[in-house]
């Protein structure tokens, strides 16, 4: 099998076009994993707080708020 490589022409525009769209759907990936990420961690240090604190007792909520935040 020969890889044969073909020669597309665009005008100034379409280039303009094409490399937009393809940066507007790369941010667009990249601020959705990050949010994922968030939410992922977010869940992981409530989860934390839960065990640490399973005494049978309640935990304040700025002591929720602090490991929430960070």
């Amino acid at each position: 099998m020969k890889n044969e490589m073909e020669t597309v022409t665009l005008t100034k525009a379409e280039l303009k076009n094409l490399l937009r769209e393809t940066v507007k759907e790369t941010l667009a990936e990249m601020l959705t994993d990050k949010a994922e990420l968030l939410e992922t961690m977010e869940d992981y240090a409530f989860g934390k707080l839960m065990e640490e604190s399973d005494n049978g007792e309640y935990s304040k909520e700025e002591d929720v708020m602090k490991v929430l935040c960070g």
